[in-house]
């Protein structure tokens, strides 16, 4: 009789651990499952980025009602944890598959190729994931992560000069606000007289504690000083035949008097010289031509009619990575200046021209090539036609369709924040001008 129990209780002890351990073997195939069709993280209340791809043929659960990607697409997922405390595991979809089509990745306002950013949803839909909403032609309606920028993070400038018009706007890189930093980008539009102006961008050093205090102040001092040094020092009638050497003088002595007024505000405010590290690019452009300066790195370009999108500056870039030179850097002397300041002027047809801190130059620029023959990389330094021309189109229909300076200036800072994907997840500041004729 308890050779039957003990043989009983083996047997079922036996089905229970068989039943344990196929129900273990389906939970950790469940969880495979899910998590080939979508990535969650915890991110402690900061954005991450991953990626992942959708399997041939396989339903994106939590992500559309019906449907399967009929090919190989990559989606790009941003998860965002709003609450710190629960750490609750949320996903934003920032993309959606080939399947489901471009065009809704395009806003109507758009000129880049990427998407706009908006606010998600508190709504839960589909297995619990938010924001989503599969109610329209059954596909996956685009989410975008918070804007989060301030009034201080980004900031935007258009002007009417004759028949120009030169829009400027600078919006925070997403390192800069993931960690906490300000924008250290600044820039500043000014006229000179009805058909002549001033466009300076300035990009605070990383490593200085206060660049966004001398990037500002520089921005605005240069406005001043070349503004006078263009009425009462060159003169206006003067810009059609200055020579180089007489710009490049006149540089030095404007630029070396911003230095000096960056260093006396600095020490009647408490600052040292060096945590007010910029770097400074000036454009004055007239109808005859275009003069400009620079002191480290970015980019500038302009447009002519008969050989295209063509470099005005050669940004100064050290041996070691991210070095560059500063405005308050130690080259104030005959013997260094000349290396550090690049002076040009460009007497000829131009029918636009753009400026822009380093944090844009990758986006719309080609700075980095690499040749395998020589396993050397190379700058080419040209703008790309393809990223320009369709903001210069773009610009001309808003003046066309009766939109004041101030509505484009912030359509200019929708675009920095997130007109292309690259733009949108650039760590770095971003300052880009552009100013197109003809309208």
């Amino acid at each position: 009789m308890f050779d039957i129990y003990n043989g009983f209780f083996r047997l079922v002890s036996f089905v229970a651990f068989a039943l344990a351990f196929f129900i273990f073997l389906y939970l950790v195939w469940d969880i495979f499952k899910k998590r080939s069709s979508y990535v969650t993280l915890k991110s402690k209340g900061r954005i991450k980025t991953t990626y992942l791809k959708v399997r041939e043929k396989e339903t994106i659960k939590g992500q559309v009602s019906e449907g399967s990607a009929d090919d190989l697409s990559e989606l790009k997922i941003n998860i965002i944890t709003d609450d710190p405390v629960d750490q609750r595991e949320t996903i934003l979809v920032n993309a959606f598959p080939s399947t489901f089509g471009q065009s809704s990745l395009e806003p109507e306002s758009n000129t880049g190729d990427g998407v706009q950013n908006e606010s998600p949803s508190n709504d839960t839909k589909d297995d619990g994931v938010p924001g989503l909403d599969t109610s329209k032609n059954d596909k996956l309606r685009e989410i975008q992560e918070k804007n989060e920028n301030s009034a201080e993070e980004s900031s935007s400038q258009a002007l009417y000069i004759g028949n120009w018009i030169i829009v400027g706007g600078r919006s925070i890189g997403k390192s800069h606000r993931e960690s906490g930093l300000p924008c250290q980008d600044n820039f500043f539009l000014s006229p000179i007289n009805e058909n002549s102006g001033i466009a300076v961008v300035c990009d605070g050093a990383g490593s200085a504690k206060n660049s966004q205090i001398g990037s500002k102040f520089v921005s605005e001092r240069v406005i001043e000083i070349f503004g006078k040094i263009m009425e009462t020092g060159i003169g206006l009638d003067a810009l059609e035949t200055i020579s180089t050497e007489q710009w490049r003088e006149w540089a030095k002595k404007g630029l070396y008097q911003v230095r000096l007024d960056l260093e006396d505000f600095g020490n009647k405010n408490g600052y040292s010289l060096s945590s007010l590290s910029c770097t400074v690019i000036v454009v004055i452009y007239h109808p005859a031509g275009i003069l400009v300066t620079h002191i480290g790195d970015g980019r500038a370009g302009y447009l002519s009619p008969e050989k295209g999108w063509l470099p005005l500056i050669r940004p100064y870039k050290g041996e070691e990575a991210n070095e560059t030179a500063f405005i308050t850097s130690k080259i104030w002397n005959e013997q260094d200046i000349d290396s550090f300041l690049e002076a040009e002027v460009f007497q000829e047809e131009y029918s636009a021209f753009t400026l822009m801190s380093d944090g844009c130059e990758t986006h719309s620029y080609s700075c980095s090539i690499f040749d395998s023959n020589t396993n050397s990389w190379s700058d080419p330094n040209l703008p790309f036609s393809k990223f320009f021309d369709p903001l210069i189109n773009g610009i001309k229909e808003m003046k066309k369709a009766g939109l004041t300076p101030e509505e484009i200036g912030s359509k200019w800072t929708d675009f920095l924040i997130s007109g292309t994907n690259g733009l949108a997840s650039e760590p770095d500041d971003k300052t880009l001008i552009l100013a197109v004729s003809g309208l």
